[in-house]
């Protein structure tokens, strides 16, 4: 995940037995594999990241209406929210948004995930209109890179901001989602 706003330390970035699910970050120019350490300035009001990563892949969580607590659920079909896949492994990156850092991120993330011998499905949803919007640019070019070269899946809306929203879904071979 590529994105502004990420609270390292959300309930959802955590399984039921405390163990944290963010494999790799990246945070203001620093790469790190411990990010259950990280800190930064995540707030109420900049928390894009963490609702995206959130829905992406948020462990199964209880939310009591009453009282407001959320605590992690046993399982999730005993669970009242989760993100669409809830075991997946996150490598997350949180940083000012410039072409050289998104090509950065963009190759730090494949690059693990080729080592690790894992699936990757890269999602980029940033409100600007940061990279060219038709096909050519660096983002592209390491997009097209990634995909060919290890086979795994970059999805980018870039612009939602604005009335003008780009969308694309980049992967060299087919894939089943499941």
């Amino acid at each position: 995940m590529i994105d502004k706003g990420i609270d390292f330390n959300h309930i959802v970035f955590y399984d039921k037995d405390g163990n944290c699910r963010i494999k790799n970050a990246y945070l203001n120019d620093s790469y790190s594999d411990r990010p259950d350490t990280l800190t930064n300035a995540a707030t109420a009001t900049q928390c894009h990241g963490t609702f995206t990563s959130s829905v992406v892949g948020g462990s199964p969580l209880n939310f009591d209406m009453e009282t407001y607590e959320v605590t992690h659920a046993d399982d999730l079909q005993s669970s009242s929210w989760s993100g669409m896949a809830p075991d997946v492994e996150f490598y997350l990156c949180d940083t000012r948004l410039t072409d050289v850092k998104i090509v950065n991120m963009l190759n730090a993330i494949s690059d693990y995930a080729y080592r690790e011998g894992k699936p990757c499905v890269i999602n980029c949803s940033w409100g600007s209109v940061t990279a060219a919007h038709d096909g050519t640019g660096e983002i592209c070019a390491a997009i097209k890179k990634i995909t060919r070269r290890n086979g795994h899946l970059v999805s980018r809306k870039l612009s939602s901001q604005s009335r003008h929203t780009y969308s694309e879904s980049i992967c060299s071979k087919r894939i089943t989602i499941r």
